[in-house]
């Protein structure tokens, strides 16, 4: 069990409207990730992932850290044993069976020709007591690394995965039917040809189908983002490419009774760099809306981010992305990063922004309603100027209310949530600031160390660069004020 827990943004977490919010990660030794998130029926959360263990050789395992309604660690499971390796991809709660959670990951075993890797689905308690363990293999040359799943009426569990042999290395597209406890009832595997990387799963209530977003060149077309559609019993229906050119993680989100959401990152001619898109299609493959996010700036880029990347609730489309990546140095961006949450009417315009983070690379994985009407984001955090540089990842944990906001009635000095950015930081001759989409102008200051206001500007439009050449080397406090209000504050550093 970690000891030590850290706030970032906001010190105390507060409750509004019996809305708990709070933005933390959880630093430890090891290197840890989360991938996905679920709420037990009172207000905790679990969220899993790997972690990888200090071991001759290296190693990693699964584990499960939960939290309580307010963001405190108050328990965790660690899958480890003599296996090789082990992770967790996705968690439900069950509260008709056994009031219990239901894990999927996978595992290695050694076997007479090397090992291979195993699908594990397990069933714990909410105390993390294990109930029940089932394995599937499909053969000693078959190795699958579970990317999402999706769990129907307490009793299904369909489960996509990468999978690759020791012959052929490259990734093709799986999909598992498990039905609980730990019955195989169906199993569908690509033809070993090309490369076929799966992002993401849902269910269409209109016919009953399954509908699987991947990147690749398996059955049509030579796009990056492909949809494919499987009757339950796993029996390929058909293929679809979108018309929008989506790159490979891209996520779906039941719509309306007869369309869907796809985000993703895509490139447009006529903007030339690499952002967000939302698209809504209806079930028989017709584009009926979308919304490219911008990044503001072709310097600076944005990318959706894991598969579950995509909410809808009360009428809203909330996405999530990173803002400010740097693909090329992927995991290990030296660079910060902000998470960005987009608001999205029903016509499919972008009417709110928000920005956590900025202290360091911050990579989403999982987005999820909560049952108090809020959102929680999960995903990883990579320090990168921890001294010493140990180049490993934490969990972090975003809950915000149904606006997307972290309340702070304590201080209101401070901003409920980032809703302008300073970047890049550190900076030289000059500073750009990011607006929400919510804010047309806004007004700058910067200050030195001791207070003094040595420059300030007022701004207008996305995004706005401001000349810092007639300033020293060193530390300096910006505000940024809208709406008569603080809507971003910080430290900007000038080498």
């Amino acid at each position: 069990m970690r000891f030590i827990i850290v706030n970032i943004l906001l010190l105390i977490p507060v409750l509004s409207f019996s809305q708990q919010t709070f933005f933390k990660y959880y630093p430890s030794i090891e290197y840890e990730e989360v991938y996905c998130v679920a709420e037990d029926d009172f207000k905790n959360f679990y969220m899993c992932g790997v972690k990888y263990i200090s071991l001759p050789g290296g190693s990693n395992s699964g584990y499960i850290l939960k939290t309580d309604s307010a963001g405190n660690l108050v328990d965790e499971f660690t899958s480890f044993s003599q296996v090789k390796n082990s992770g967790f991809t996705s968690i439900f709660y069950t509260d008709t069976i056994s009031n219990s959670l239901i894990v999927v990951g996978n595992e290695d075993s050694i076997t007479s020709t090397g090992s291979i890797n195993r699908i594990t689905v397990l069933k714990l308690s909410t105390e993390m007591v294990i109930n029940s363990k089932s394995l599937f293999s499909f053969g000693e040359q078959i190795q699958n690394l579970p990317q999402e799943s999706l769990i129907l009426n307490d009793s299904i569990i369909y489960i996509v995965s990468w999978v690759f042999t020791q012959l052929d290395p490259a990734i093709h597209l799986s999909v598992l039917k498990v039905g609980l406890p730990s019955d195989s009832l169906g199993y569908f595997i690509s033809p070993f040809s090309g490369k076929q990387t799966s992002s993401d799963i849902i269910f269409n209530n209109l016919d009953t189908t399954l509908l699987i977003s991947y990147g690749g060149s398996l059955f049509k077309g030579g796009g990056l983002t492909k949809v494919i559609k499987f009757d339950t019993d796993l029996n390929y229906i058909s293929g679809f490419e979108p018309d929008l050119f989506l790159m490979n993680t891209s996520g779906l989100c039941n719509y309306t009774d007869t369309s869907y959401l796809i985000t993703s990152t895509t490139i447009t001619p006529a903007l030339n760099y690499q952002h967000m898109v939302t698209c809504e299609y209806s079930y028989d493959n017709n584009l009926v809306n979308y919304i490219e996010i911008t990044a503001g700036n072709p310097d600076t880029l944005s990318f959706c981010s894991g598969a579950k990347n995509t909410l809808f609730k009360d009428s809203l489309i909330w996405t999530v992305g990173i803002y400010n990546a740097i693909p090329a140095y992927y995991p290990w961006q030296q660079e910060p990063s902000w998470i960005q949450l987009n608001c999205i009417n029903s016509a499919f315009e972008l009417i709110e922004q928000h920005f956590y983070g900025g202290d360091a690379f911050y990579v989403p994985f999982d987005m999820k309603a909560t049952g108090d009407g809020g959102i929680i984001i999960v995903g990883s955090r990579y320090d990168y100027n921890a001294i010493p540089q140990l180049f490993q990842k934490d969990p972090f944990v975003l809950k915000v209310n149904s606006e997307g906001l972290i309340v702070n009635v304590n201080n209101p000095e401070k901003p409920i949530a980032q809703e302008a950015i300073v970047l890049p930081n550190p900076g030289s001759e000059y500073l750009q600031v990011k607006l929400a989409i919510q804010h047309k102008t806004a007004h700058f200051q910067l200050f030195d160390i001791n207070g003094r206001l040595v420059l300030e500007e007022n701004l207008q439009g996305d995004m706005q660069r401001v000349s810092t050449s007639s300033l020293n080397s060193g530390t300096y406090i910006y505000r940024i004020t809208a709406s008569n209000r603080v809507i971003g504050s910080g430290k900007w550093v000038k080498d």
